[in-house]
């Protein structure tokens, strides 16, 4: 045999255990990253399964957020010393879509968002509200984690005011508009049927029979004993904190160009939200061209509706007629259900694989209705 054929020969026999190292180097990156991220995210592992989760809340305080960046910076580091070379395509596939992640979150904790505390959406008591509305309390374990969770809220809270007022000392605020729709929500659950806090008794309203009678009422008093001396005070700090010392200062418009490094946040924002490298120029000029396409759409339909009027008039239309409507919270859900439901009829039409987890339809808690 000669020396290109003893080449080539090497070559075969060396490039599967290659393939083999790489792709067990990257097997093992990712199980590490998945328990990061899961170890960091404790309300989705709980929902996925995780019984010790359950008892948690996402850390949010400034050492939190160096823990995270530590580890992050690890895991780039990690990703950076693994070829491709060998690899499968679904590999590869893997490869560059967790450099793409780790990327993105190490971007974003740079710009220190947290530092805004809420959005138009509400602030760390919506969240705690919405994990109240999600818990479901199988067994007595079930009940125990949900208590921990209550008992951890208030530092939750405790740690998103201090947030606000890092964001408050830096100049990094919401604007005028979203922080009036927080402070009207916050007063509103603070003067409302869920002043008292029993928006969180809800997963112990009904607890199952396996949990004795005697239990199910020890575990509802230590909950509002939770509530009242931990959760209330801490919500209480927090709406003052909005109130007196983020509104005096808030920005007077949206928009974060009002912000220190508002350029560089919004580019960001654009493109982690997009996953494109287009910047927030060329984002809205293809918005511009999906607007008049979508306007021409529109038109052929109002022509074939026989509606006799200007587009302006039809939009009055539109959202004027009783007809287009629901009348009541039961005919919003049932209209809602229907469409999701004709939604979901479509989907296999567009996807070739969709995911065995179901979904539903639910209100809006009532507090932020």
């Amino acid at each position: 045999m000669g020396l290109a054929g003893s080449a080539f020969a090497l070559a075969q026999t060396v490039a599967p255990a290659a393939q083999q190292a790489a792709s067990g180097d990257l097997g093992r990156i990712i199980a590490d990253y998945e328990t990061f991220d899961r170890a960091e995210d404790p309300f989705a592992s709980g929902q996925e399964g995780d019984l010790a989760a359950l008892a948690r809340l996402p850390g949010v305080a400034p050492a939190d957020v160096a823990r995270r960046k530590a580890a992050l910076e690890q895991f780039r580091t990690r990703l950076a010393g693994v070829t491709d070379q060998g690899l499968s395509d679904g590999d590869r596939l893997n490869l560059a879509f967790l450099r793409r992640v780790v990327a993105d979150r190490l971007e974003a904790l740079a710009f220190d968002d947290g530092r805004l505390g809420f959005t138009n959406e509400g602030g760390p008591e919506q969240f705690l509200s919405y994990v109240a509305e999600s818990t479901v309390i199988r067994s007595a374990a079930d009940a125990d984690a949900y208590l921990a969770r209550l008992d951890a809220a208030a530092k939750y809270i405790d740690d998103s005011t201090a947030n606000v007022r890092r964001g408050v000392s830096t100049g990094f605020v919401q604007s005028r508009a979203t922080t009036d729709v927080v402070l009207r929500q916050l007063k509103a659950q603070m003067t409302g049927p869920a002043a008292d806090g029993t928006n969180f008794l809800k997963p112990l309203a009904d607890l199952p029979g396996a949990i004795p009678g005697a239990d199910q009422e020890s575990y509802r008093e230590r909950a509002r004993g939770i509530i009242a001396t931990k959760i209330l005070p801490a919500r209480a700090a927090f709406a003052r904190v909005v109130e007196t010392e983020v509104l005096p200062v808030a920005k007077p418009k949206v928009g974060a160009l009002h912000l220190p490094g508002g350029r560089e946040y919004y580019a960001y924002l654009a493109r982690s939200y997009t996953t494109t490298d287009l910047t927030p120029d060329q984002i809205h000029q293809k918005g511009l061209e999906e607007v008049a396409r979508i306007r021409a759409e529109m038109q052929k339909d109002i022509d074939a509706s026989g509606f006799k009027g200007t587009f302006a008039e039809f939009l009055h239309f539109l959202r004027t007629d009783p007809r287009f409507y629901a009348t009541s919270r039961e005919g919003l859900m049932e209209k809602s259900a229907l469409m999701a439901k004709r939604a979901d009829d479509e989907l296999p039409k567009i996807f070739g694989k969709l995911p065995r987890l179901p979904y539903g339809v639910r209100e809006v808690p009532r507090d932020v209705e």
